[in-house]
């Protein structure tokens, strides 16, 4: 290769790189805040199961204590605490409020995992521009 067909190919890639800081300048406001507005949604979400967790939790803890107490001192059988955990947790009522709190815990991992991804294309974006503009590609 000859000195003017690189010199070529390395204009193109220059030209090629200005078009891409443009568009970046031109987007980069937008950009910023659809995914703020995205992770704000996200956020909503995550509060809202989260106090439908609380809540089922604290349903899971009164049946756990009702049922408790009915095989402890109602149940035919003097149970011991092993039996009564037993009893407690084959329970059909017990075990679809323990699996909808194992659901709703399931749903907050994947909130917090999907704000978290959210978050770090924010600081990468971010980082990019100000690599950016060190370099001197895009201006202050």
């Amino acid at each position: 290769m000859n000195d003017t067909a690189i010199f070529d190919i390395l204009e193109k890639l220059n030209i090629k790189l200005l078009e891409d800081i443009e568009v970046t300048e031109a987007f980069e406001h937008e950009y910023l805040l659809n995914l703020s507005t995205k992770i704000a949604k996200w956020q909503a979400l995550y509060s809202k199961k989260y106090r439908e967790f609380k809540k089922a939790e604290e349903e899971k803890d009164s049946k756990f204590k009702e049922l408790y107490l009915y095989y402890q001192y109602e149940y035919d059988l003097k149970l011991d605490k092993k039996e009564l955990n037993t009893f407690i947790i084959a329970d059909v009522e017990f075990r679809n409020i323990r699996s909808k709190c194992d659901d709703l815990e399931t749903i907050l991992n994947f909130i917090e995992k999907a704000i978290k991804t959210l978050e770090n294309q924010n600081w990468s974006l971010k980082n990019r521009l100000e690599y950016m503009r060190v370099l001197g590609f895009v201006e202050q």
